[in-house]
């Protein structure tokens, strides 16, 4: 499906040239304006600012880059190819570069440390520990994969390390917001989406899909060593939920153990509350719902070979769950807040934002409710449960926090409020990634991965018998 491939490829490139010519154009037709950060979205396009768009979009990027590199992996499993293991590490490294573009991880430790002193060399540290480890996998990939993702590295490493040092020079030189600070700091972003893309096109690389027998087929383009085998989906849900959980546990820790270990404990804190932004628990979520946005968009492909009328309607909730991961990285229904109160008069109540945000929630509502019409048994079921989950705690539960801080109760009742918040919509989340999961069968056919789509059941009956893919052994298929 080569046209297919540079439809996509080419959609990725035009999105990241139009996020970074906008940015560029807007701060620099704003530099000067009193109050010009607040034109024209000055403040939501500026990528030196907290909660902005071109930092979530190098974030989605590489967290997409991330999951291509785990199919290139789950392929070679597929046909006990050699090269596994390289996949699944460079799908490591590339996520954690995903979380260090959302978090600034580095400058929080280098405050932990005491000052913005050692900032300079854990940049360093961390470029030289990218490039440690995914040139070796480069070579191991070898052949055009290989050499685009050593090419890759090299740009994203220059880009992030790099580009921090020459904006930080052109900071001595010219004021922060000058033409010459914004168009540094987001040529270095373009670099870093550039980067991302090569990453995901040696993924891409590697893996050819076929239409085959109402489903797709995904191979690998290396000589198969002979039929091998897929690692159950229970695991990788388990790490998902534990990670959800963990990261819930350990702001909830932080945050109640906060006023007895003193101000020094400060930054862990802000890296760890999920109430604060830009932080591990937000890059979480964010995350949680771009692989929910993923998931939808392969049923979807899968749907759409198999000629499944609900393709287009999983496109859909893809396309919602990417806005909503945006939102979760950015504010963005925060920042309607103004707008909000010039409609509505909410009085000392803090969340005038929830009156506009019921009418997303609802369209977002709709959208999933026609999926779910669309399917049947499990994924429906899924699909109704994950949305509902998503907006009681999104609005209903963020409703009550609005009332205890109305009436200054902001202690422990808060507190735990806002974890079952956060908790309530990971699970969501998760929920919603599962509905896609079942709406797939998943099967090894000889050395390939092959992918059916059993969400409808009179679909399924039509199509029955036309190609049975073969479970891997020992995993039975879902």
């Amino acid at each position: 499906m080569p046209g297919a491939r540079r439809f996509t490829a080419a959609v990725w490139c035009v999105i990241a040239a139009a996020v970074t010519s906008a940015a560029i154009v807007v701060l620099s037709a704003v530099t000067g304006v009193p109050g010009g950060e607040r034109l024209l979205g000055g403040a939501y396009l500026d990528a030196t600012r907290k909660s902005n768009l071109p930092t979530w979009w190098s974030t989605a990027l590489l967290t997409t880059s991330a999951a291509g590199l785990a199919a290139a992996c789950l392929v070679s499993l597929a046909s006990r190819a050699r090269d596994a293991v390289m996949w699944a590490v460079g799908a490591v490294v590339l996520l954690v570069m995903s979380l260090v573009e959302h978090t600034a991880v580095h400058a929080r430790l280098a405050l932990l440390l005491g000052s913005t002193g050692p900032l300079d060399g854990l940049l360093l540290v961390m470029g030289g520990a990218a490039l440690g480890v995914m040139i070796p996998v480069a070579v191991g990939l070898g052949g055009s994969a290989g050499a685009l993702v050593g090419a890759a590295v090299v740009l994203l490493v220059l880009s992030a390390v790099g580009g921090t040092f020459l904006v930080q020079r052109v900071s001595d030189r010219t004021p922060v917001g000058s033409v010459e600070h914004v168009a540094v700091t987001h040529a270095a972003e373009l670099g870093e989406n550039v980067g991302a893309l090569l990453v995901l096109a040696a993924a891409m690389s590697a893996i050819a899909v076929d239409r085959v027998g109402g489903g797709l087929r995904v191979s690998g383009r290396r000589p198969p060593s002979g039929a091998g085998h897929l690692p159950p989906a229970r695991r990788a849900a388990a790490v998902l939920v534990g990670v959800t959980a963990a990261l819930s546990a350990a702001s909830l820790v932080a945050v109640l153990s906060a006023p007895s270990l003193g101000p020094g404990f400060h930054e862990m804190r802000v890296l760890l509350d999920v109430l604060v932004e830009d932080n591990l628990p937000t890059w979480w979520s964010s995350t949680l719902l771009l692989l929910a946005a993923l998931a939808h968009l392969v049923v979807a492909a899968v749907a759409h070979a198999a000629a499944a009328p609900a393709a287009f309607s999983w496109v859909v909730t893809a396309l919602l769950l990417a806005a909503l991961s945006l939102d979760d990285h950015t504010a963005l229904h925060e920042r309607t807040e103004v707008l909000a109160r010039r409609v509505v008069d909410t009085g000392s109540y803090p969340f005038a934002w929830l009156v506009p945000g019921l009418l997303v929630g609802a369209a977002v509502a709709a959208a999933v409710v026609r999926l779910a019409v669309r399917t049947r048994g499990r994924p429906r079921v899924l699909l109704v449960l994950g949305i509902g989950t998503l907006l009681t705690c999104a609005l209903g539960l963020e409703f009550a926090q609005g009332l205890l801080m109305q009436a200054g109760a902001e202690g422990l009742a808060f507190a735990l409020l806002y974890h079952l918040e956060e908790l309530g919509e990971n699970i969501a989340a998760l929920v919603l990634i599962a509905a896609a999961a079942s709406a797939l069968t998943v099967g090894l056919s000889g050395a390939a991965v092959h992918l059916g789509y059993i969400a409808s059941a009179g679909f399924q009956e039509r199509h029955r018998g036309r190609h049975r893919a073969v479970p891997a052994r020992g995993h039975p298929r879902r």
